[in-house]
């Protein structure tokens, strides 16, 4: 019951003390249902859209084939469903680098910080690495 977003749902058999299949409370542990529902919401913040190679979405991209990150702005004012949408898909915060992007640029349009996880897939499931800020260069 967990739509795999959160880092801890990345629960490997290498990682634990023994194998999760034969385990009956697998199923009934470890997930956040409030938050699960909060992300559901905000899925019409991201849209796909088809380019000529690839479906892309809003905030991620992928560097070859094992190497796609998702990238999002922290804001610290009040902000709106539109004023979200735009932050999520503006250039500054989406660039795979920090050069170029001025803490008081960014300040300016209420973004604080600017967040990146990694897109894992381990077999036929995909989670995140927990995010972290992106270093200004």
């Amino acid at each position: 019951m967990t739509l795999r977003w959160d880092p801890s749902d990345d629960n490997r058999y290498a990682l634990r003390w023994s194998d999760p299949s034969g385990d009956p409370d697998r199923k009934t542990t470890g997930s956040m249902w409030g938050a699960n529902r909060l992300a559901i919401e905000a899925l019409p913040l991201l849209p796909t859209l088809p380019t000529h190679r690839q479906l892309e979405t809003v905030g991620f991209h992928t560097q070859g084939a094992r190497k796609t990150h998702w990238t999002w702005p922290i804001w610290d004012v009040f902000a709106g469903v539109d004023t979200v949408r735009s932050l999520l898909d503006m250039t500054d915060v989406q660039r795979s680098d920090r050069a170029g992007m001025q803490p008081k640029e960014l300040g300016a349009r209420g973004i604080a910080e600017v967040y990146r996880s990694r897109r894992l897939t381990t077999g036929k499931f995909r989670n995140f690495t927990m995010g972290a800020p992106i270093p200004h260069s």
